[in-house]
């Protein structure tokens, strides 16, 4: 197979033949255009992906093809300098048959990135499919991998679905590359142990989520003289794995010990937002658990200034991310309550309390232990503000890295 990366590419003089192909997740690609176009304010709260890709592409003078995956329709739109083409992934299969449907899922793709003639292409979504992508090496489409999440879940057996798919990563795309671009040390060290000695000749650059100040300045330092109750925020999809069934389950027994002294606040959307409504009602929690559902950035801000600590208290059964949330509590200078679930953690240790993965009288005692002991919540909260930096820093951010990974390794133009 020809190496991926050892491609010969003309001169350029006219940057506007740039042509950047991007395999991103389920993001309504177009609404943030229009909104990026505009330079309107987000109604999200947080860092949002696509709008530093846009940037990039913007700064490179460069046009683009978007492959999008949010549920819905199949649907293809051109905006400006982008063409959108939203692919919603397989749907209501398990096992080997979903694994399967990925096959026609990637050859309904490929073709349409092949037919744009990409300088490159930065892949995001589907990762354990990305061998399928294979065929674009003879056509000297050069891939950087972008990991937003590790590879496989950190604790517990590992599948062997998994095993088989990463070979065959390893083997089709991943031991070709030059670049890979990373959100966490954890990816790191998995990228290591999949490709051994290969991964020393590989550029591995590390970014963090990245924010405005402005987006925090607004938000008040956290009032422990307004309590009870002692309020426990969360935000992010409403799934089992995100441990949301967990968070009623601490909130029951912690209401059973304290009546009416913790209340938590769950922000976001997702397929278990009804079910959870139902189970918090059926055990009579109303007034301890809050389902916000979808939260627009100003509510999202409210609630956090209301708020005393962050909960992130995603299972060991899913392969977290940096995991953005508990950025944003060390932001918002709240103490967080996560496990090592979250690569996050080791970057944030500092201003933590850590729970045992799935543990939940161990996320109890931390929150009575944040709510009884002021010396441990005063050094957590104070720990906070030396955190905030690399996720202020520009040259921290994700479209930073992307743009000097593309310049050095694929567009051929040494970064300065």
């Amino acid at each position: 197979m020809k190496h991926l990366f050892q491609v010969e590419h003309p001169a350029r003089p006219d940057r506007t033949k740039i042509r950047i192909a991007y395999l991103s997740g389920p993001c309504d690609a177009p609404a943030v255009y229009q909104e990026w176009s505009k330079s309107e304010q987000q109604d999200y709260f947080g860092t949002n992906y696509m709008k530093q890709f846009l940037r990039v592409c913007d700064e490179l003078d460069a046009e683009a093809y978007v492959v999008t995956n949010l549920p819905g329709e199949s649907k293809q739109c051109k905006m400006g300098r982008f063409i959108f083409d939203n692919h919603p992934n397989p749907s209501g299969l398990s096992g080997f048959k979903w694994h399967l449907a990925f096959v026609p899922w990637f050859a309904r793709v490929i073709p349409k990135i092949i037919r744009f003639k990409p300088t490159v292409l930065v892949v995001t979504a589907n990762e354990p499919y990305w061998f399928l992508l294979a065929p674009l090496a003879w056509f000297g489409i050069p891939i950087i991998p972008s990991f937003h999440g590790v590879l496989w879940r950190k604790f517990g057996r590992r599948k062997l679905s998994s095993r088989i798919t990463w070979q065959l990563n390893r083997l089709f795309i991943m031991r070709h590359l030059e670049a890979i671009v990373v959100t966490s040390n954890d990816i790191t060290r998995q990228l290591s142990d999949l490709l051994g000695p290969n991964i020393s000749r590989i550029r591995v650059a590390r970014h963090f989520p990245s924010y405005p100040i402005s987006q925090f300045a607004s938000v008040p330092s956290p009032d422990l003289t307004n309590r009870p109750p002692f309020r426990v925020f969360f935000i992010g999809r409403i799934e089992t794995n995100k441990g949301i069934y967990d968070i009623v389950e601490i909130a029951r027994r912690l209401e059973a010990k304290r009546k009416g002294a913790f209340q938590f606040d769950i922000c976001g959307e997702g397929g278990q937002l009804e079910n959870l409504r139902s189970v918090v009602a059926s055990l009579g929690l109303q007034n301890a658990v809050l389902c916000h559902g979808y939260c627009s950035a100003q509510k999202v801000a409210n609630l956090l200034g209301a708020s005393h600590a962050f909960i992130v208290p995603t299972k060991s059964d899913y392969e977290a991310g940096f995991e953005m949330v508990c950025a944003e509590a060390i932001l918002a200078n709240r103490p967080l309550i996560t496990s090592a679930v979250c690569p996050a953690l080791e970057d944030l240790r500092e201003a933590c309390v850590e729970v045992e993965p799935d543990h939940v009288e161990q996320y109890c005692e931390a929150i009575l232990r944040l709510n009884d002991d002021p010396e441990l919540y005063s050094r957590k909260k104070a720990a906070c503000a030396a955190l905030h930096e690399p996720f202020y820093d520009p040259k921290q951010s994700w479209a930073t890295k992307v743009k000097d990974v593309l310049l050095d390794y694929v567009l051929r133009q040494p970064v300065n």
